[in-house]
């Protein structure tokens, strides 16, 4: 099998400024532990630089560590416990609350960094899939569309399936034609949801939750 190549984490981070943490410089992967709105278990690959005190996750993964961490250091619970509640708690709220971001349940919020080795029309898809609300979802073709290439709606799956951030940029709620035009009728099923990272169950699960949010607010 092919491995996938996901957008290199230079093209798009997420980070974190002025963190003060125990951690070793370079590249360490923590996991988190299902709990506080996370249906399934976390492996976040990060990036910590000491001296600019700047934290930044590189790439989210769903599950327990595999061969994609291999060779990369696994960082100390002791020296991760200052952050990696506020992480879960953040990363569950970005679904529960439809945060653009990291949703500011508390200090320090993780931001967006786009770098120059993406193209402009993966940075448009990414953007747009910020933006789709809470509780809703948007097409292939509706995101191909606002992203100024009405006919790529291909080209906007591929760059879902490469998403590098998942759950911190939205892409299970963009959905095939079939499912949106259903609207959420079929939220609770695996039914015509497209595929998914975490695969197509965590996808139904995940605009379920959303849905029922929006609906109480």
């Amino acid at each position: 099998m092919k491995q996938r190549r996901f957008l290199c984490p230079k093209m798009v981070v997420a980070y974190c400024p002025d963190m003060d943490l125990r951690l070793p410089a370079g590249e360490g992967y923590y996991g988190l532990m299902p709990g506080a709105g996370l249906a399934r278990p976390l492996t976040i690959v990060f990036s910590y630089a000491p001296a600019d005190r700047l934290l930044m996750i590189l790439r989210i993964y769903f599950g327990y560590p595999h061969d994609a961490v291999a060779g990369i250091p696994q960082f100390r619970a002791a020296d991760m416990a200052p952050l990696s509640e506020l992480l879960r708690q953040q990363i569950a709220a970005s679904c529960q609350e439809g945060q653009r971001t990291m949703a500011p349940v508390a200090a320090p919020l993780f931001y967006l960094r786009f770098g120059t080795g993406i193209s402009a029309y993966q940075r448009r898809v990414l953007e747009c899939i910020q933006r789709i609300p809470l509780g809703s979802t948007a097409t292939y073709g509706q995101i191909a569309t606002q992203a100024g290439s009405p006919r790529a709606y291909r080209r906007v799956g591929t760059i879902c399936a490469t998403n590098a951030l998942p759950l911190l940029i939205p892409c299970h709620r963009v959905v095939p034609a079939a499912y949106g035009s259903a609207h959420h009728r079929l939220a609770t099923t695996e039914e015509g949801i497209g595929s998914y990272q975490g695969g197509s169950a965590l996808k139904a699960q995940l605009l379920a939750q959303e849905y029922t949010c929006s609906r109480r607010h």
